[in-house]
């Protein structure tokens, strides 16, 4: 609308060719509830001058949503919809106000130079947040806590590179001419990117709700502005005193989230749905092994990601990717792109049948990852975790194919078996050493072809937790399950129990 103001000016025929380029515009880009909410905003914008009428912004927002929902009243449950109009709602009611008290803070002089740009998206973006982080934190178990910085360095770029895509399309008609502004355009969208991902790589980018005390936070805090409102009096106190104290909690939680997993070791068997993704923490160093599921809508890439971060991991020592098929390996890439992986180890001489590895190599070499195809068994370490990782046969399928691991965490033992079959257990047990095993990740998600008796046996019946969700291949079987119990194990499972976290009592405290 800036760039159409500025070419057909402020009159009657200006807004009448507006409103049609809007609507055309938005029919183009498919109407989104976003894109509709903000054309007809615009559109009772434009009309309350041409039928003399005064422009009230909060009415203009709700008649919109009434109409929406009135052509569809199953759109309430959308998503982009409650964000969309959640985010109009803060600027509309606090925007405003937010500014000018931000702008009071500076010198007259400086008011409409670059540090008033700068009051301005702060002061649009603590607006959006009021309602919409609240939602944020439903729908995607998360909020932005950096978000304003990437807005304060890119909300220009998006404007100028939104306006300059609008003179290429013009400018293209006439050979050659488009080239210029494209390529200008092209620049913008590579700084916009870069700035994005300097934020988002920062520590505390984003805060988890999975991070412990997190919701209570979010409570607390709204609790706070609250309070803040009803200080009308006080005109610093009443902002600078639930924000104060609302980052003092907010540091609070972090520290003692920090400190929780670093002075006490844990293994956690991820619900990832029917996958399986197993970490292990011991100080600093973190192991992962498998990150994959089907059947569910959720990256398992991401449920790994989120959960690590909200512990306070910043990396991942070792990934261990037990064999290639999709239930183990398709979060690898996500997992790897969220946080920085040391040492990648997968089987050789696979079958690849899932067509996912050459991307999770791809990933490994933009983020600087050693990958080891494993050929034969090989004993790794990081810190206090120790890894023995068995590769028992180059033949036969896939699961025949799988990598074993027996981690020692801090003085705990943790046997993964993945999708081996009996044989391959039952030759581990001739090959190994397995009796110090504390933990046991059943195999194949419980199925009847794993899971030997004499491994259960020898093992000597302590933990069992199976990694498992909705599934139509029997999972667990209850043969397998009888068996456990027989053998005197305590079963967890994660369809039923969600992430089994255990916290591990070793010597060193």
């Amino acid at each position: 609308m800036g760039l159409l103001t500025f070419l057909l000016g402020n009159g009657k025929r200006g807004a009448i060719i507006s409103i049609i380029l809007i609507w055309v515009f938005v029919l183009v880009t498919g109407s989104g509830n976003s894109a509709l909410r903000a054309a007809f905003m615009q559109t009772l914008l434009l009309l309350a001058p041409i039928l003399r009428r005064e422009n009230d912004p909060v009415t203009s927002l709700s008649t919109v949503l009434a109409l929406i929902l009135a052509a569809c009243p199953f759109a309430a449950k959308s998503v982009s919809l409650q964000l969309s109009f959640a985010a109009m709602a803060g600027i509309l009611c606090f925007g405003e106000s937010i500014y000018n008290r931000l702008l009071s803070l500076l010198p007259e002089r400086f008011q409409r130079g670059p540090l008033g740009y700068v009051f301005g998206v702060a002061a649009s973006s603590l607006s959006v947040m009021v309602f919409t982080m609240p939602l944020t934190a439903l729908h995607f178990s998360y909020v932005p806590l950096l978000g304003l910085l990437s807005n304060i360095a890119c909300l220009w770029a998006v404007s100028v590179c939104f306006c300059m895509a609008w003179a290429a399309c013009l400018l293209s008609l006439i050979p050659l001419l488009g080239t210029i502004p494209c390529w200008l355009c092209a620049l913008l969208v590579r700084y916009i990117l870069f700035c994005a991902g300097k934020v988002a790589a920062m520590p505390y980018a984003v805060l988890y709700m999975q991070t412990k005390g997190a919701p209570l936070w979010l409570a607390v805090s709204y609790a706070l502005g609250v309070v803040g409102l009803a200080l009308r009096r006080f005109r610093y106190v009443r902002v600078l005193l639930p924000a104060s104290l609302s980052l003092a909690l907010l540091a609070g939680i972090l520290l003692h989230s920090e400190r929780l997993y670093r002075e006490t070791d844990y293994v956690s068997v991820l619900n990832v749905g029917q996958g399986q993704c197993v970490t292990a923490f011991a100080g600093d160093q973190t192991a992962v092994i498998d990150c994959g599921n089907i059947n569910t809508l959720d990256n398992a890439g991401s449920v790994a990601g989120e959960y690590l971060i909200s512990c306070g991991r910043r990396r991942i020592e070792l990934l261990i990717l037990t064999h290639l098929d999709t239930d183990h390996v398709d979060g690898a890439v996500r997992l790897m792109e969220m946080l920085p992986t040391d040492t990648l180890i997968y089987p050789a001489d696979t079958e690849n049948a899932s067509g996912l590895l050459d991307g999770i190599l791809a990933c490994a070499a933009r983020h600087g990852t050693r990958v080891t195809a494993l050929s034969d068994s090989a004993a790794f370490s990081c810190g206090r975790i120790d890894a023995q990782i068995y590769k028992l046969s180059n033949n036969g399928k896939e699961n025949e194919r799988s990598l074993m691991a027996s981690l020692s965490v801090g003085g705990t033992e943790l046997l993964v078996t993945g999708d081996a079959p009996k044989k391959l257990e039952r030759r581990l047990l001739r090959e190994a050493d397995l009796s110090g095993t504390d933990i046991l990740v059943v195999g194949h998600h419980g199925a009847k072809n794993a899971s030997a008796p004499e491994l259960l046996e020898k093992l000597g019946g302590r933990l069992a937790v199976i990694s498992v969700g909705y599934n139509t291949y029997g999972h667990p079987a209850q043969e397998t399950l009888d068996a456990l119990r027989e053998n005197g194990y305590k079963i967890l499972r994660t369809d039923e129990n969600g992430t089994v976290e255990l916290r591990l009592e070793n010597d060193h405290g």
